[in-house]
This record gives structure tokens, sequence and C-alpha cells, in this order.
């Protein structure tokens, strides 16, 4: 057979010349007897071979995709996990900060108002939650006319259930009373019965698991499917006067008993140590040291006073409307812990902050400078009456302006920073005394009450931010003279002075050096404002009194000038024929030898509208 061209390339290629020339390369090394069949046998094998080696890639290849699936499967899995680790670690941290807020936060009144319900929604996937507290009725008032503290207060109606806190959905409750129709709400605030053996069963609250069923509920708006919850909160608030008062007349006793209970152990161990040098009887130095240890044993515990608080009742309502859900045993005991812990959490604080004012109130009667200015006052005025020595021709005016230097020496004590800093200290205060000298302070310098006041109480949060030196600075620029015009109706001198009425200056001046300083400003404006006014209107009066008189003279004057020229016209004797008597010349001269009083325009009385 005659064959063609040879394609050498295509016999070269790797897949056909070069595997011939390794199974002929492999037939010379084993030179076997049957050359032809020895080497179609390996290109069988060959071929099985290749076979099996690219299943066997394949299958590598197909496993190694597999275990790539699978790690990627897992870093995914691992980057879910860690984030809802993160998710975990990042509410649980949101809870604690939470959870410790409730037990930090100086100002659970303003917390409960919107902070806390909105959070407790969110933590138990609730449709609403609403607070509650059992209070007196309000009734509306004139804060023009009216300036007690009480008198929003209607204590003649009955307690209604008052809502203080509200979730985000539920806004436009707050601030207004639950009605009485809401018969099972107001049953939490009824004493549990006790049962038959005498004891009182710890009451958690009122459930229901289906709202539409049970007639006694109250809706809002309009029924929706649910279940609703309601549970009492009793909590104690501390930060009033009286518990500050109290609190600090026990905490004294508190530290002088342990200091006198100190001195007594300090005194009988030194006089142990002493009898125990002139003793040489180990047993008897035993003895001696087993009764000292003994006493002190003995000793009564001085346990630190408690303080004077006040109960309040704030009811919790929680619901699921629209959700068409009941609300399991395991949420619920939840729900009323957390309830609770705002109870605990509000008490725990106020207590402490009482704890810190009293703290800092003996701290500062240990360390207060002397508040006695009587004498240094007396000092001031006696230098500073050589000044007024131009006053001393009106009495009236000299004694009005010797009252005046009080005032200066009282501003000079405001210009005083040691006092100065001790006005400033009580804005760490939380409880603040004698409030009614800052009300009249602030009322003094233009201030309204809806600036400084809630319901005539001093708005104590916002206006310790105001006392600083742009307050006092304002303060001295107050002057008490001249005529001042109509303030605010509840500004005038007559309400401010009955503000501070009764207040006893030396009580004041215990609590505080600077709000001293400050109330006595108010009395010397206030009886410098009065001096001032009836000053005015005695000179004013001294003036017409001064024009009657002047009036009166120049009359007399007149009548004396007409009488001189008609007897001068009489006894007149021409010296020449056809001579007159020069009436003009001769009243020109007497006007001259006897000159008219000056009159005074008429003083027009000042308007002082600022008194009553």
């Amino acid at each position: 057979m005659q064959l063609g061209p040879i394609d050498l390339e295509y016999l070269h290629q790797d897949k056909i010349g070069g595997i011939i020339a390794e199974g002929l390369t492999v037939l010379y090394e084993k030179k076997p007897e049957s050359p032809v069949q020895y080497l179609a046998y390996w290109l069988l094998q060959y071929n099985k071979t290749q076979e099996n080696k690219q299943k066997f890639d394949y299958s590598v290849l197909q496993k190694a995709k597999e275990v790539n699936k699978f790690i990627e499967q897992q870093y995914k899995l691992k980057l879910e996990l860690e984030e809802q680790l993160r998710l975990k670690n990042e509410h649980e941290k949101q809870e604690q900060d939470f959870i410790d807020k409730i037990n930090n936060d100086p100002y659970h009144e303003e917390l409960i108002n919107q902070e806390y319900p909105d959070y407790m929604q969110r933590k138990f996937k609730l449709s609403s939650v609403n607070i509650c507290k059992f209070v007196n009725q309000k009734q509306e008032v004139d804060i023009d006319l009216v300036d007690d503290e009480t008198a929003f207060t209607n204590t003649k109606a009955q307690k209604l259930l008052y809502y203080i806190g509200t979730s985000v959905n539920q806004r436009f409750l707050q601030n207004t009373y639950l009605s009485e129709q809401a018969t099972i709400t107001y049953d939490v605030l009824k004493p549990p019965q006790p049962l038959e053996d005498g004891t009182i069963p710890q009451q958690k609250g009122t459930y229901i698991p289906n709202v539409v069923k049970e007639p006694k509920i109250y809706f809002h708006r309009f029924p929706s499917l649910g279940a609703y919850y309601t549970f009492l909160v009793v909590y104690e608030t501390f930060l009033f006067e009286d518990a500050f008062d109290q609190g600090l007349t026990d905490c004294l006793e508190y530290q002088k008993k342990i200091k006198a209970q100190e001195l007594d152990i300090s005194q009988r161990k030194e006089q142990l140590d002493q009898d125990l040098l002139k003793i040489d009887d180990e047993e008897e130095k035993n003895r001696m040291i087993e009764e000292f240890n003994e006493y002190k044993d003995a000793l009564q515990q001085i346990d630190p006073p408690s303080f004077l608080s006040q109960r309040h009742q704030l009811v919790f309502c929680v619901d699921t409307l629209r959700q068409d859900r009941e609300i399991s045993e395991v949420e619920r005991e939840q729900i009323y812990e957390f309830g609770q812990l705002f109870g605990q959490g509000f008490s725990k604080v106020e207590r402490e902050l009482l704890q810190k004012d009293i703290d800092a109130q003996i701290q500062y009667l240990e360390s207060a400078p002397q508040f006695i200015f009587q004498d240094e006052l007396q000092t001031y005025v006696e230098e500073k009456q050589i000044n007024l020595e131009e006053f001393k021709t009106n009495e009236l005016v000299y004694s009005y302006e010797v009252e005046c230097l009080s005032m200066e020496f009282n501003k000079k004590l405001l210009q005083n920073q040691e006092y100065l800093n001790k006005l400033f200290e009580l804005t760490q205060r939380r409880v603040i005394k004698f409030p009614n000298i800052l009300k009249a302070i602030f009322l003094l310098l233009g201030y309204t009450k809806d600036e400084t006041q809630i319901e005539n109480v001093l708005n104590w949060k916002y206006v310790k931010t105001l006392v600083n030196e742009e307050l006092i600075s304002k303060v001295l620029l107050i002057d008490h003279r001249g005529p001042k015009a109509a303030p605010l109706q509840y500004s005038t001198v007559s309400r401010l002075e009955k503000l501070i009425e009764k207040y006893e200056p030396e009580k004041i001046y215990n609590y505080n050096i600077g709000l001293g300083i400050l109330y006595d400003f108010l009395q010397n404006y206030f009886k410098l404002r009065r001096l001032d006014i009836d000053l005015r209107k005695a000179l004013n009066e001294q003036i017409r009194q001064q024009i009657k008189e002047a009036q009166q003279q120049i009359a007399e004057l007149i009548d004396k000038r007409d009488k001189d020229i008609l007897q001068a016209t009489e006894e007149f004797q021409p010296i020449e024929e056809g001579q007159e008597f020069n009436l003009e010349q001769f009243t020109e001269k007497w006007n001259t030898d006897n000159p008219f009083p000056i009159v005074h325009a008429d003083p027009v009385d000042d308007v002082d509208e600022d008194l009553e």
C-alpha cells in the first residue's frame, strides 16, 4: 500500500509519538519474547491508567470544590455567628447600661416620662406601656394672683391615676387622668385580702389574657385583640426639706456618738497600756487584755440613721393590643421584676443623693466662715458717714443716705469670692432650702414664673444653671432709687416681701452664708425702696410747702409795697413846681430793697408702680 506524505507534526504530539516512544523505551528495557504483543498490551494498560488518572483528577477536583464550598460555608457561618454574638453582646451591653441608668440616674422623674416606657416596650415587644401615679387632682390657679406652692393641689377631690409616662404610641395620654371607669387598673391599688391563715399574699398585679372578652376592660379608643397586664410599683422619695433637716440632725448626732465611743476606746486602751507596763505577771496581763477585748465586743453597735421618706405608688399598664397574642407567665414575671427594678432604683438613688447633700452640709458647717456682720456693718457706716456731710442740711435726705450705706455694705459682701463660692456650692445639691429667696431674686431681675418655677415651685434643676457670677453681676446692678414702672403682677415689692417674710435670718446663714447675703440684699432693697419713695414724696411736699410759704411771703410783700407807695405818695413834697411823684422809680427801688423770694415750679410726683 502506497502511503502519502507523512504528517510528522501529527506523529510528534505527546499523546501519539510521545506515548509510542515511551512504550518502545519500556519494550527495549524489557526485551520480551513477543514484543508486538507486549507493546500492544502496554498501550492498552497505559490507556486504562490514563482513564483512571483522569477520573481520579476529576474526583480530586470535585472534592477540592466541595472542601472550598464547605470552607466558604463555614466562613459565612462564622461571620454570622460573630455578628449574632456582636448583636447579642451589644444588646446585653445596652440592657446593662439601661439597668445601670435605672440604678444611678439622678432624675428618675424625667426618665419615666418617655425613655423608660419606650425601652420597656421594645424589650418585651409590647404594643404599649403606660405608667400612672396615684396623685391628688390639680385645679386651675391664676399664678398672677397666687404664690402658694400647694395652690394647684385640689385636696378636696379624690385621688386619681395620672399618666406620667407613656411609650411613643401613647403620647396623647401624657399628663391626663385615667378614667375611674378603668376599674381593673384602679383595683391594683387595693391591698390584697389576707388568706385564711392570716398571711398576706404577694400581689403581682392583674392579667387579662383576652381583653375583648373582659367586660370590665376600659378602652381609650376602640377595642383590639390582645392581652393586658397591670401591676403596682411602690417607691420612696427622700429629696424634700423635712428629710434633709431631720437627716442632718440625725447624722450629726450619729457622728457625735461615734466620736464619743472612739474616744472612750482610745482612753481605755491608753490606760490599759500604762497598766500593762506596771505588771510582770503574764497571766494578769492576759486577763486585763481579755477584759479590754470583752469590753469592745460588748459595745453597742451604733447604726447610721435612717431617713424620712414619702411613699408613692405607680401603676404600670402594658398590653399586646393589635398583636392578638397573650403575655406568657414568664414574660409577666420579667415585666413585673423590671418594673420593681425602677422603683428600687428610684428609692436607692434618692437616698444616696440625700446622703450626699447632708454630707456636703456637714462639711460646710465644719468650714463655714463667720456670718455675724453687725460689727463690720457698723464700722463701715461710721467710716462712710464722713462722706455724707453735704446731705446734713436736710435731715430726711441725710437719714436716707445713711440707710443706703447698708446696701453698699451688702453689695460689698456680694463681691467676696469666698462667700460667693459657698453660694455656688449649692448648685451641687438636690435639696435646696429657703427657695423663695432665689424666687424673689429672679423675679426682681425680671424673670417670669414660667421661666424659673413649675406651679409656683422653684425649678431648681434649671435655676441652678443660672446661679453663677453673671447672676451676681445682675444683682449688683439692681438700683432701689428712682421711679419704676409696674412689674409683673407677682413681682411687686409687697408680693416679694411676702415670699420671704417667714424666713429667719440666722437659720438661713447657718444653712449657707451666700444665700444669707442674698436674703439681706432683698430685705435692704425692700426697705430702701419704700424709703426712697417716701423720701421723694417728702421732698416734693417740702418744695410745695416752700412754694406756699414763698407765695404767702410775696403776697405780704405786695401788700406792704402798696401801703408804702400810698404813704410815700401822701408824704410827697415836690421840690420844684409841677414835679410829680415818680411811682416807677419808687417801685424799682422798693423791689431792690425788698427782694421777692424765688417761687419754684410745682413738682410732678414720680410714678412708682412697683410696690403693690
